[in-house]
């Protein structure tokens, strides 16, 4: 097993990661801090760059009365930006 200075901490913590821990605490440690070290998965990281853009448009259209295209515009920009360049696959 990895010496725990070696393993980092998550930034987030997800909905699922927290059942995990509410159920097991040992068994979130093994798989969401152990098990899933590398690269994060991609699907992760575009569903997180589309609610960036959804929270845009929210803002924009609801909060500073723009109109839905210009809403819509702001938050493509925001998704593109907040997905930078990951790799596709």
């Amino acid at each position: 097993m990895a010496a725990e200075a070696d393993i980092p901490f998550p930034t987030h913590i997800s909905n699922s990661q927290r059942s995990t821990f509410i159920t097991c605490p040992q068994k979130w440690v093994y798989e969401k801090l152990i098990l899933q070290r590398g690269e994060p998965s991609i699907h992760l990281h575009a569903g997180a760059a589309f609610a960036s853009g959804i929270e845009i448009v929210r803002k924009a259209f609801f909060g500073e009365g723009k109109t839905a295209d210009e809403a819509i515009a702001l938050g493509c920009d925001a998704l593109i930006a907040a997905y930078g360049d990951h790799p596709v696959a």
